[in-house]
């Protein structure tokens, strides 16, 4: 493989990679900010919250393994639309 195509491709791993971290900066954790002072307030039960913490732990490691089963084939379609 070409030395230009893998800069390329590590260039949009960096991009991919920063914009995950604007999204997980800017939507969940003020939602898990304002979560948590709910519970602390007593506006939530504890066992709601607890609730609501799994579900996010849960679709974190869905996230984990969809990703897995993903990445080939996304790898594959990077490295052509890197080569067109």
């Amino acid at each position: 493989m070409p030395v230009e195509i893998i800069i390329v491709i590590a260039t949009c791993i960096s991009a991919v990679t920063g914009l995950a971290t604007v999204v997980l900066v800017v939507f969940i954790d003020p939602f898990l900010s304002i979560m948590t002072d709910d519970a602390l307030e007593g506006k939530k039960s504890e066992a709601e919250f607890r609730g609501n913490i799994q579900f996010i732990l849960g679709s974190r490691v869905a996230g984990t393994l969809l990703a897995q089963v993903i990445i080939l084939p996304v790898a594959k379609l990077v490295a052509f639309a890197v080569s067109i």
